[in-house]
């Protein structure tokens, strides 16, 4: 059975484009703009899929992640092949 893993992150800074430029750059990857100016990573070495995105739509007026309110930005990471691929086949 594959184990999978999510992370959530919230960031208190509105500047996406920054928090792109330095996640590409630390885990060698190339974030690509999605839609609505969010950010993604799909199905690379490091994570299945690492995504970037507003927490508040203001349009809707509505929060996508309640409890990071503080944060204008949030980051989510799902991996689903981890370090114990050879202890997973045993």
């Amino acid at each position: 059975m594959s184990k999978s893993f999510y992370l959530k992150f919230g960031y208190l800074h509105n500047n996406r484009k920054e928090l792109v430029d330095i996640i590409s750059k630390k885990i060698n990857i190339i974030l690509q703009p999605t839609s609505n100016g969010n950010y993604g990573y799909r199905f690379g070495e490091v994570a299945e899929t690492i995504s970037i995105f507003n927490n508040y739509i203001e349009y809707e007026d509505w929060w996508q992640e309640e409890n990071f309110k503080n944060c204008p930005t949030i980051i989510t990471a799902s991996f689903t092949k981890g370090k114990n691929v050879e202890k997973e086949k045993k």
